[in-house]
């Protein structure tokens, strides 16, 4: 069963209101929100960025307020972690423990600090693979249900709507995870609803463990952020989806960024918030 929703969106340098319907499973809430005001852009001195891909739009409406190369396929990197983190959620014991193994620790790179032997719930490893995006986490995850947590991702993300994004493991460091920039806002929007538990350890700024502390490394924290999952790979570049609560003419609005193939993801987040601040007003 579906439940259809219908989505009035602006399209950056169009004229006119494209109408446009998603089904999205029931039980997954709506990110249309009644009696919201939709934004217009007052100007075209759209910003440069080094990022391949941009999708920068209303998280409430979904509607769309700058996009290049939104629909293009490319590696996503560590963004993958927070689909692997909404499939823990959904599909896990999260009390459950496991034992982490030397082949979980052999997993390339060593944040999250993880040593063989040391025992985790399924909660407690949401915060390294989250705040310090801990591939060791994400082998945990993997080996203990036997790849079936990137399956059951898949499916989730599938069931949300997306129609061009392909998880092969749980961490990202595969090439072959790829999505496009509107398939992430259309799937981070809905989990932002659905699951803002995750967004918020996102926004934590360290949280204690059993063994060791883990510090958030996001390169756009702030005041202003209300949570996201950057990554890196040599295939993807820099990559981002993040929400920052932006005042418009008094108004806040929860705004969500994806960027794909950045070279500065500090500076092209900087560059996409100043342009919403200057260019974008209520209807």
């Amino acid at each position: 069963m579906v439940i259809r929703i219908t989505v009035i969106s602006s399209l950056l340098l169009t004229l006119g209101v494209m109408v446009f319907t998603i089904l999205i499973p029931s039980g997954v809430p709506e990110i249309v929100e009644a009696g919201e005001k939709p934004l217009v852009i007052l100007n075209n001195d759209l910003p440069t960025l080094s990022s391949q891909a941009v999708k920068i739009f209303d998280q409430a409406t979904g509607q769309v307020l700058f996009a290049k190369n939104a629909e293009e396929v490319l590696p996503i990197a560590s963004i993958t972690k927070l689909f692997t983190a909404y499939s823990v959620l959904k599909t896990l014991p999260l009390t459950a423990e496991y034992e982490v193994t030397e082949s979980d620790v052999a997993a390339y790179g060593r944040a999250g600090r993880l040593a063989s032997g040391q025992v985790y719930s399924v909660r407690e490893l949401l915060f390294p693979l989250l705040l310090e995006s801990s591939n060791d986490a994400a082998a945990v995850y993997e080996r203990e249900t036997n790849d079936e947590v990137v399956r059951n991702a898949q499916e989730l993300l599938e069931g949300l709507g997306v129609k061009d994004t392909t998880l092969v493991d749980a961490s990202g460091l595969s090439p072959r995870n790829l999505s496009t920039a509107s398939d992430i806002a259309l799937a981070s929007s809905l989990i932002y609803v659905d699951e803002p538990h995750l967004f918020d350890i996102t926004r934590l700024k360290s949280q204690g463990g059993r063994y060791v502390s883990w510090a958030n490394n996001d390169p756009v924290i702030g005041p202003d952020f209300k949570g996201g999952k950057h990554g890196y790979t040599d295939a993807a570049g820099r990559t981002i989806v993040a929400f920052f609560e932006e005042e418009v003419e008094g108004t806040s609005k929860n705004i969500g960024y994806v960027l794909l193939g950045s070279a500065d993801l500090a500076e092209d987040i900087k560059k996409a918030r100043e342009f919403i601040k200057e260019s974008v007003r209520l209807q």
